[in-house]
Formats: structure tokens, sequence, C-alpha cells
């Protein structure tokens, strides 16, 4: 019974993550919903044939997310607002500023006792809701965390939004991340059908087993009193014989009277083991049954134990490279923060960044730089100690956590490292690629949080960026 304790509480773990992924998946098409009515408002006034195309869809943005349209009605609005953007330009665009002025203003005098101070520049256009949607973009890729699809995609929309200068390509690119959420939603919303249903599955198995118990019980409550029933029917028979033995004086009404008695005790008898050879049946027949039950049941718990360790290393797992993840790194730098401030035990880390990555994307290839990504992987984990992390932060940053190492150790391993990367023999086609990573590096300071020792090794791997790159920069 305690085992089932135990799946249950699994199961209801599972289901409480899928919950919260969900509401985080909620909170991300919220904030989409947010920069699409911003960006409606930011635009109405412009042309008055944009204006209605945008109404619309900055009320369909507004409404809550749970009674909100689906993608096909939202397909539909941003078709509509292209199209009329398109005709737009076809035409003659909207005169939304002044003319410049024709002449030069006047110089200011030169007596004047002090120059006019220079008038700030202007914000590029959407510049705000750039920025707002390239943070979407990465929280949206840290929750496909390498998912293959997903990642292409989102990869692409980071370089679509990079080249956005129109509110036509923005929305273009807000669209596409809006389907992107969408699809996450259900997938997550699937999922958690599935485990309520294998839940309720295994549920019925234990009702199974509760009724079972429940009706041998009550069997056992049966065979009871139908035993006490045999015993006091014997009891008064044997009773009444006595009285018919001591006030019988004729020996042949005696002797008839005895046979009719014991007569009537042994059909007693005989019911009661016909009675109790049926329950044994009954019992034998219900014991096969719940037998089986608990095999299945057993089988179940078995492949249900499978897919739960898959799903936690999956959940723990960077998909493309198969080490660790950003969150399986941050639980275990959390827990190695406390163990060293309650121990007083040491830890460095070393935050790694793959040097102009993007130049081999936009070279060769996604396809080859995700190669890269997982040949250093393979480097890293190779050089370094078993008890030692590796773990993919995200992109191109890797993170290694040296337990029991100090600055001076990590350091001189972190060298060791870059060299290891920087020798790494990869080619594609007989063209070489020549990878070199930045590295920040720190040790656990007293006081020191989570937070600030990967803030002051990030700080640490700017510098090392900054200052030429391929280097191992302390901090």
């Amino acid at each position: 019974m305690a085992e089932t304790g135990d799946w249950r509480a699994k199961y209801q773990q599972l289901v409480r993550e899928f919950d919260a992924a969900e509401l985080r998946w909620r909170d991300l098409e919220h904030i989409l919903r947010r920069i699409i009515s911003r960006l409606c408002m930011a635009a109405v006034g412009a042309d008055e044939r944009l204006d209605g195309p945008l109404d619309a869809l900055a009320r369909a943005s507004r409404v809550d997310s749970g009674k909100g349209g689906d993608v096909e009605e939202w397909s539909g609005l941003f078709s509509e607002l292209d199209a009329s953007v398109t005709a737009l330009r076809r035409g003659e665009s909207p005169a939304a500023l002044p003319p410049p002025p024709t002449s030069p203003p006047p110089p200011v005098a030169a007596s004047a006792a002090a120059p006019a101070a220079a008038a700030p520049a202007a914000p590029a256009p959407w510049e705000g809701s750039i920025a707002a949607m390239s943070m979407l973009l990465q929280q949206l890729a840290a929750e496909f965390d390498g998912e293959a699809g997903p990642e292409e995609t989102i990869k692409a929309l980071q370089q679509e939004l990079r080249a956005a200068v129109t509110d036509a390509a923005l929305a273009s690119v807000i669209r596409r991340a809006a389907t992107l959420v969408s699809a996450r939603a259900e997938r997550l919303a699937h999922e958690r059908v599935e485990a309520a249903g294998l839940l309720q599955r295994v549920t019925q198995r234990l009702e199974e087993i509760s009724a079972y118990l429940g009706g041998a019980t009550t069997e056992r409550r049966s065979v009871l009193a139908d035993a006490e029933t045999l015993n006091a029917t014997i009891t008064t028979q044997v009773q009444e014989l006595s009285v018919v033995v001591d006030e019988s004086t004729d020996l042949g009404a005696l002797k008839l009277s005895v046979g009719t008695r014991l007569e009537a005790i042994t059909t007693q008898v005989g019911e009661f083991r016909q009675r109790e050879q049926r329950r044994y049946g009954e019992y034998q027949q219900r014991a096969e049954q719940m037998t089986q039950r608990l095999a299945q049941l057993e089988q179940q718990a078995r492949e249900l134990h499978r897919t739960l360790d898959d799903e936690r290393r999956r959940a723990r797992v960077d998909v493309l490279t198969g080490i660790a993840n950003r969150a399986a790194f941050d639980e275990v730098f959390a827990q190695e923060v406390t163990r060293c401030a309650r121990g007083g035990g040491t830890v460095s880390v070393l935050l790694w960044d793959l040097d102009h990555f993007k130049a081999i994307n936009d070279r060769f290839g996604h396809r080859v730089g995700d190669g890269v990504l997982r040949e250093v992987a393979r480097c890293l984990v190779r050089e370094l100690r078993a008890e030692d992390l590796v773990a993919r932060l995200g992109g191109e940053e890797f993170a290694t956590l040296l337990i029991g190492a100090t600055l001076e150790q990590a350091l001189m391993r972190a060298e060791e490292l870059r060299a290891a990367i920087a020798g790494l023999k990869l080619h594609v086609h007989g063209t070489p690629i020549h990878v070199t990573v930045s590295c920040g590096a720190t040790e656990i300071r007293a006081g020191d949080t989570a937070e600030s020792l990967f803030d002051r090794a990030d700080a640490a791997l700017y510098r090392a960026k900054e200052s030429g790159r391929n280097l191992c920069t302390a901090a």
C-alpha cells in the first residue's frame, strides 16, 4: 500500500507540473496579446484604411485567453491587416509626419550665453515592441528546450525580428509566435488528459482491490455466522436428545428418537459442508481474478515507472546535446550553494559562450551549427570529472560546476577545456570549422547566493568576450 501511495503522489506531481507549464504558457499568451494591443494603439490613426483591421485586432487581443478565438480566427485578422498594408503600399503613403522644412532654421546668435541643448534622438520605430518580442522568443526557446522543429522556427523568427522594420514584418513574427504558443498549450493539455486517464485507470484497479478485500471481509463474516448457526442447531439437538434419554423408559422409542435427531444433525452438517464448498469455489474464482488484476496492475506500474523516469530524464536533459539542461543546472547549482553555505565547502562556476556562433549558422546552416554544439558538449563531458556538472543553458551558452575546486584550480581547468575545444577537428565537405569559446570563472564566496554567484561569472564571461574572445577570465 505504501507503493500505491507513492505512485499516486507521482501522478499528482505530474499533473501539478502540467498545471504549472500551462500557467507559464498562458502568461506568454498574455504578453503576446499586450504586445499586439500596444502595436494597434500606436498605429491607429496613421491611415483610415488601417483603422478597421487594427481595431478588430485590438478587440481580439483584449478578449480573455480562455474565451478568445482560435488560430484560424487570428490568421484571418492578420490576413486582413496584411491585405490593408499591401493596398496602402501600392497607393500613397499616409502623411503621418509634417514635411521637412524647405530652408534651414536661422543660426543661433554667437552672443548667446550658452548653446541650446541638443534634442534627444527619437527612438527607432517599434523599438520597444521588438525588444519585448525578443524576450518572448527567448522564453519560448527555453520552454521548448532544444526541441528540433520549434527551435528551428524560433531561430528563424529571431532572425526575422532583427530585420523587421515595418509593422507588417513584426506582425508576421507575432502571428507565428502565437501559433507556437497555441501548439505548445494544446500539447500540454493533451499530455494532461493522458496523465489524468492513466491516473483514472490505476484508481479503478485500486478500487477493484478494495472491493475484493471488502468482499472477502463480508464472506468471512458470513462463514462465521453460518458456523454459529450450525453450532447452535447441534447444541439444541444434543440438549433435546439428553432430555429424551433422561425421560424415556421405552428402549425402542429412545432408539427411534436418537436416530431421528442424529439424522437431523448429519443433515445440518452436510448442508454446512456444501455451503462451505460453494463459498470456497467462489473464493477461489475471485482470488484467481484478483491475481490477474494484480499482475496487470504491477505491469502497468512498471510501465508507469519507466515513463516517469523517462519524463524526468527528458525534463532534465537538453534534447539537442544530451547533457543537462538549464532546469537541471539551476537545481544542482542551488543545492551546491546551499551545501557550501552550511558545510563550508567550495564550488566554482565556469560559464561558456561559443565565439561568433551566429557566423557559423549563417554560413553553414543551423544543422551544422547544431552539430557544432553537440561536439562542444561531448568535449566538455569528456574532459571533466564524473562528479562535475556540464549543462547547456540555451543557444550557444554552456555552464560547468566544478565541485570542490578553488578559483585557481577552476581557471587551470578552464584553460585546458578552452584549448581542447579550439583543437576540435570539425569540417563540412572539406571546409574546416574553427571553433573557439570564451569563459567566465568564479568561486563561491561568503554570503553568496545562486544569483550573485552566477552574475559574477556572467560578468567575467562578458569581459572575456570584450577582451578579444577565446579567453578565460576570472572574477
